[in-house]
């Protein structure tokens, strides 16, 4: 069972302080007197907001700098359900939409390349 610490458990506390303040993952483990390793063994993901356009499950920002940077990850993908990795890269606060993956970008980069040379080829003809 958890120890109580001041009528809250440590993870809520834990958590609390983690996702509402800027202080060092050091500082918040020292206030607690947790080692920094049990520290992250309390934080839970922080809802996103938003929910996951592959399988509509909640999105989650899994640490502070994810959050910063607007990546949110689908916990559900990660965990297996349809065997897809989490693409925190896809989801970016502010972006279009679902960014191509690298396969993708590639088979695009080859196609415009491709393009651009036939077109350049064409032109040098005339």
């Amino acid at each position: 069972m958890v120890e109580v610490e001041g009528g809250r458990e440590p993870s809520e506390r834990a958590n609390r302080l983690y996702w509402s303040s800027q202080e060092s993952v050091n500082a918040i483990a020292d206030v607690l007197g947790l080692s920094k390793g049990r520290l992250y063994t309390l934080i839970r993901p922080l809802a996103a907001g938003r929910f996951c356009p592959d399988c509509d499950a909640e999105m989650v920002y899994e640490n502070r700098t994810a959050r910063e940077r607007g990546e949110a990850s689908c916990a559900a993908c990660a965990e297996g359900g349809e065997g897809t990795a989490p693409r925190p890269e896809a989801f970016r606060e502010g972006s279009p939409g679902l960014a191509a993956d690298k396969t993708t970008r590639l088979v695009a980069g080859l196609v415009l390349g491709a393009a651009a040379g036939i077109l350049l080829a064409r032109f040098l003809r005339r």
